[in-house]
């Protein structure tokens, strides 16, 4: 294991050592750790202001603190809690950017009605889910959020038990008021030490949260752990390009055959281009341009900019555990 040693190191010489762009991300990041108590204690209504960096998340020349698990937790936490004051609040259940059909091959099984609230957000979910036969399944959500994914399980598909884990309480509570369904439930976890069982689940889903896990070689483990022999860990991120091929290595390491990947850049961009200006008026009062732009991949973000350029690509990973487990 990498993160003993990782946290033992200096972070201030290494902070030094860093490019100015990267060290300013990192700082970006890392501020207003010390006060993440009182972010919790902010009004429901107060504006979010500050946003943890998509960029950077897996890159090995940066250290990681286990303080940025509260950073990112009393963000999502103040999101939530500012969704929850708006009359978007029930039907804001996704706070993913979606998918676009263009001339690339769709893999969906299940199609979406004509007509249907948080459509682009919802496709990116059958994508994600592809030809997998959830029937009968247990299937467990990591990184829940404010629990679309399980309302597209159960719209969509016939998985005999549904869990959501989420780190933001907030969002969990969202979850457990909006989501009534026979055999689903939502719990307050950490997706780098997840509260299930072993070998407990068919399948698990992950969209779009791994960019926020300080140490995702412990999630990738967490996966393998919880899945059956032969279990499907359906996944899908924005990351950075350099990234990729380390957190497949890292998959193949805990015993996760890749079965299929797709690039799903084009779709996600054309999702933004449509419906990130609405995401946006979903979160009431003053914000933070940049970061809010970030957050959601507005139009001329630094998120949207890294996906046009190339510098961050959006992938649909199938991978399976090997039948003889670990």
């Amino acid at each position: 294991m990498t993160g003993p040693r990782q946290r033992a190191l200096d972070l201030s010489e290494r902070l030094a050592s860093l490019p100015p762009e990267k060290r300013a991300l990192f700082e970006q990041l890392m501020k207003g750790v010390d006060g993440g108590a009182a972010s919790r204690r902010v009004p429901a209504a107060a504006p979010v202001t500050e946003a943890p960096a998509r960029v950077d998340i897996h890159r090995a020349d940066v250290v990681v603190r286990e303080d940025r698990k509260g950073t990112m937790k009393a963000f999502y936490d103040r999101v939530n809690r500012n969704l929850d004051t708006t009359a978007f609040s029930a039907h804001a259940v996704f706070l993913n950017f979606g998918y676009v059909a263009n001339e690339r091959p769709q893999a969906a099984a299940v199609p979406l009605p004509r007509f249907c609230l948080n459509k682009n957000c919802q496709k990116l979910i059958l994508e994600v889910i592809a030809d997998v036969d959830l029937t009968g399944l247990d299937v467990l959500d990591v990184g829940c959020g404010r629990g679309g994914t399980a309302a597209a399980l159960r719209t969509y598909y016939a998985p005999r038990r549904v869990v959501g884990v989420d780190l933001c309480a907030a969002a969990v509570a969202f979850c457990g008021r909006t989501h009534v369904w026979p055999r689903t439930h939502f719990v307050n976890g950490d997706a780098e030490s997840l509260p299930v069982a072993d070998a407990s689940v068919d399948v698990v889903t992950n969209i779009e949260s791994s960019h926020s896990y300080p140490r995702i070689a412990s999630f990738y483990a967490e996966v393998a752990r919880v899945l059956r022999p032969g279990g499907y860990f359906l996944y899908t991120d924005l990351l950075p390009i350099e990234s990729i091929d380390p957190c497949l290595q890292q998959l193949a390491a805990c015993g996760m055959r890749l079965v299929d990947r797709r690039d799903i850049t084009s779709n996600v961009l054309l999702s933004c281009d449509e419906t990130a200006g609405t995401h946006l008026a979903a979160f009431e009062g003053d914000h933070d341009a940049d970061v809010m732009g970030d957050f959601l991949a507005l139009p001329g973000s630094k998120t949207y900019d890294d996906m046009t350029s190339g510098r961050s690509r959006y992938e649909i990973f199938k991978l399976q555990k090997a039948r003889g487990g670990l």
